[in-house]
């Protein structure tokens, strides 16, 4: 990643160069405030981003409450289907 400085408005904002490999479209060299594109000086062209990793820990609980969801809903729909439906194919 790369911390640029707008030319224009003074802006300092951070441009990932790899988004592209990564699939993800968008318009990476605009400045967030005044919308200018590619008219930046580079501040620092190696910067190491920390990632707050509460909000994947929190999705790691969320992705267990719902696989356990799943599990007891499809407990009941077998119970459904055998009390319902088997009787009619016999």
């Amino acid at each position: 990643m790369k911390l640029v400085r707008c030319n224009k408005c003074n802006n300092e904002y951070y441009i990932c160069e790899f988004t592209d490999k990564l699939g993800i479209i968008q318009d990476i060299e605009m400045c967030d405030s005044c919308h200018t594109r590619k008219d930046y000086t580079i501040i620092d062209d190696d910067v190491k981003v920390t990632y707050n990793t509460e909000y994947a820990r929190d999705l790691e609980i969320e992705n267990v409450d719902l696989r356990h969801s799943l599990s007891l809903f499809k407990e009941e729909l077998d119970e459904l289907v055998k009390t319902y439906i088997e009787p009619f194919l016999k």
